[in-house]
């Protein structure tokens, strides 16, 4: 299930507003600095997560293999480990909490078989994850602190829908997100926060892909809509439930976008100079990444915003260590120590780290 991810700024009282009640709120780092995380052989190499200790979670090439492997590194982005092991076909890491838990798919054959797993960051007490019923397709995507799980599931229905899921903890048993309150047909939850609100994407009874959210992943599934256009999908959800992801909006293009703990309508963020953006994480600081277009939309950038504040930042100026000529394109994930895991132009994967 393919998921786009992860700005006119926003009125300054419709922001305040988004960011209220955050008692962690911090300024936003001025400098980072670049670790280049290396690879398991070939490039590219994509992070798609990270924990508070600067461990992050993603995929690489390697060089015997058309299929891409699950890699986790040490604190502060040193040193990766293979996560497939001596698989055949790969798989995928997708999220890690501060346990050192690590989830994502395990890709069993050639047909697009894919099986949830957990594992931990060191590679051992690899284990799979239970489904929904169906065959042939589990993805896990997010784990909280407690070990609950966030993915998609096929599910035993005739007509072999996919639903959004979410695990008690240490994924002994999944939940079905998707069958409560949603009328639409697929879905799949992509980030949980540790009071295990679970945020994502469904598919609405007019075919629509729309950001969903499950504040109790017992209970309704909402629909968060849109920016007036077709589509949008929600990315990350921060400790104190805002929610953020992107939305269509009329004319076509996208934006970033914030939904209060409280609720209500997106409130959308601004770009580079050019037409769209995208969140995909924030952190317990109000801190989100994500990436936007610059002028023109001649290239995407990967860029951080204060939720309190709204202006949307290019991280690449406010960044060292980059190889020459190599821009950031895109940041994916950011800890509570505002570390931000971004690919860059090279297709390499960066650690960024803060210095205040």
């Amino acid at each position: 299930m393919g998921v786009r991810t992860g700005a006119t700024r926003v009125a300054g009282a419709v922001l305040a507003l988004a960011a209220a009640g955050s008692a962690l709120a911090a300024a936003l780092p001025r400098h980072w600095v670049a670790h280049d995380l290396g690879t398991l052989g070939d490039y590219p190499v994509v992070a798609r997560g990270l924990d508070d200790q600067g461990r992050v979670v993603g995929v690489s090439r390697r060089t015997d293999t058309v299929y891409v492997h699950g890699f986790a590194t040490g604190a502060n982005g040193v040193g990766l480990v293979d996560l497939c092991g001596g698989a055949d076909w790969g798989c995928d890491a997708q999220g890690i909490n501060n346990a050192g838990e690590v989830v994502g798919g395990y890709l069993s054959d050639d047909m697009g078989t894919w099986s949830a797993f957990a594992v931990e960051a060191d590679a051992t007490s690899f284990r799979m994850l239970p489904t929904l019923g169906g065959m042939g397709y589990t993805l896990a995507h997010g784990v909280n602190d407690h070990g609950q799980v966030a993915g998609e599931s096929r599910t035993a229905a005739p007509d072999g829908a996919v639903h959004a899921f979410a695990s008690t903890p240490n994924g002994a048993r999944l939940h079905d997100v998707g069958a409560h309150g949603f009328k639409g047909g697929d879905s799949a939850a992509i980030a949980i926060n540790g009071d295990g609100v679970v945020v994502g994407v469904g598919v609405t009874p007019q075919g629509q892909w729309h950001a969903i959210s499950a504040p109790d992943p017992r209970g309704r599934l909402l629909d968060l809509g849109t920016l007036g256009g077709e589509g949008s999908a929600a990315t990350g959800v921060a400790p104190d439930g805002r929610v953020v992801g992107w939305a269509d909006r009329p004319d076509g293009t996208w934006r970033a976008f914030i939904v209060p703990a409280a609720g209500g309508p997106l409130q959308a963020f601004g770009t580079l100079g050019g037409s769209s953006s995208e969140a995909a994480a924030i952190n317990a600081h109000g801190h989100i990444v994500g990436r936007a277009t610059t002028r023109q939309d001649a290239e995407w950038r990967a860029t951080i915003i204060d939720a309190a504040v709204g202006r949307t930042i290019d991280l690449t100026p406010r960044t060292s260590a980059l190889p020459a000529g190599v821009t950031l394109v895109a940041a994916q994930a950011i800890n509570r120590r505002d570390q931000v895991a971004a690919s860059g132009s090279d297709g390499h994967a960066y650690l960024l780290t803060p210095v205040r």
